[in-house]
């Protein structure tokens, strides 16, 4: 399993949340509510849906994340090196983009994770979705001054499942990542019509 220098695998997810930040606040925020409503196609997702997705995952891990952090804020200590654990590396690793910037492989969505066809309040979605990289920068932050490695995180697959804190930020982070590339997507597909 790949061990990383803690300081720089913080630096990197905070570096990938300030691009996906940037990334909304420039191509998403003045579009339309059908703009960020407009599908290519039946099946595919629009922005909005895009974002309200990562928003279902951030209310689950970020939540989670907070917990562990404050509850051991005073007993855990920062380690200089975090290696990943073989279950969350494979979950940050099957989220990361490839290196051309592409998505990897195209994934099935838990059914509660799934917010296609929901009527979706678009000014709502972007100001959650920006809240939520709000508090992960937060978050990281904090997380300077606890062990990524001995923390663990319940997954969303089930509760007797976990994963070291710095394998959660990878996996959550790397997701968001995947998901905005996919509204980006739809973005170009939108100016194209």
């Amino acid at each position: 399993m790949p061990t990383f220098e803690t300081a720089v695998l913080l630096k990197s997810l905070r570096t990938d949340t300030e691009r996906t930040i940037g990334i909304v606040k420039n191509n998403f925020l003045a579009l339309s509510a059908d703009d960020l409503n407009w599908k290519s196609h039946p099946d595919k997702w629009s922005i909005a849906e895009c974002l309200e997705h990562l928003n279902i995952y951030s209310r689950h891990y970020l939540t989670a994340i907070e917990a562990v952090i404050q509850a051991n804020a005073d007993v855990s200590k920062s380690d200089a090196a975090f290696k990943s654990g073989w279950l969350g590396n494979y979950f940050a690793e099957s989220m990361k983009l490839q290196t051309d910037g592409s998505i990897k492989s195209k994934m099935q969505t838990p059914k509660g994770f799934n917010p296609a066809n929901s009527a979706l309040n678009t000014p709502e979605v972007l100001q959650n979705f920006l809240a939520f990289q709000e508090k992960t920068l937060a978050l990281l932050t904090a997380a300077e001054h606890v062990n990524l490695g001995k923390l663990r995180i319940v997954t969303s697959v089930s509760r007797f499942v976990t994963m070291k804190l710095g394998d959660t930020f990878r996996f959550v982070i790397y997701h968001n990542t995947r998901h905005i590339v996919q509204a980006s997507n739809v973005l170009k597909l939108l100016k194209k019509r």
